[in-house]
Parts: structure tokens; C-alpha cells; sequence
């Protein structure tokens, strides 16, 4: 089971400088809109580049709704990261924390992913 937290539960990890996100989006979801400051590792990638990874610091996974981000907690908690995952995605932080973080969805047109505001 993953661990989640709110994005308020999130926010206030962040500001008490507790954790870190970790945003495992692609780089045109992170080139179309991001929540600063993050690390980031493509969900792709992040098996070979855990070890760029805090040990002493919380890992607040995210991505666009949440999903991605849960299978990245899981991964991380299973190899001794103290991972949670920011349930709602970006999604629930544009809705409830930033509306400058726009909702979008993603799609693919080939092998490129395009994105589009919602």
C-alpha cells in the first residue's frame, strides 16, 4: 500500500524544509507547467538514478493526477526511501494550492507526447 499525503500535507512538509518532490512527469509535462523546487527523474529512469536521492530528507512523489507518482513511492519505499506519494497530483495542487499550476492532459502522436490545457 502507498503512503499518501494532501497537497496541504505536502505544502507544509515543503515549507518546514522536511522534504523534497521528486516529479517523475516527461519533459514536455515539466516544460508545460512544474511546482518549484523539485528533483527531477523521468519514472523511466528512476531505477538506474535512485541514488541521486536524499536518504535524510522525505520523498513527496508527484506527477499529473497522482498515478505515476504512487508506483514511484512504492518503488522507493521498497528499496529504503522514505517515499510518500502527494495524492491528486499536480491536478489537486493547481486546484487547491496554486492556480497557476494549470490542469492539463497528455497524449502521444507518435512517439512524441503532446500536451494540451484543459
Amino acid at each position: 500500500m502507498v503512503n499518501q499525503i494532501t497537497v496541504e500535507e505536502a505544502k507544509a512538509h515543503l515549507e518546514r524544509g522536511a522534504a523534497i518532490f521528486l516529479d517523475v512527469r516527461e519533459k514536455e509535462e515539466i516544460e508545460f507547467v512544474s511546482v518549484k523546487p523539485f528533483t527531477w527523474i523521468p519514472m523511466a529512469e528512476l531505477a538506474a538514478r535512485k541514488n541521486e536521492l536524499p536518504n535524510d530528507k522525505e520523498i513527496i512523489c508527484i506527477c499529473r493526477s497522482g498515478s505515476r507518482s504512487g508506483g514511484a513511492s512504492e518503488y522507493l519505499c521498497a528499496n529504503g526511501f522514505r517515499a510518500v506519494n502527494m495524492r491528486g497530483g499536480l491536478l489537486e495542487w493547481g486546484r487547491k494550492i496554486d492556480p497557476k499550476v494549470r490542469p492539463y492532459v497528455y497524449y502521444y502522436a507518435g512517439n512524441k507526447i503532446m500536451i494540451k490545457e484543459l
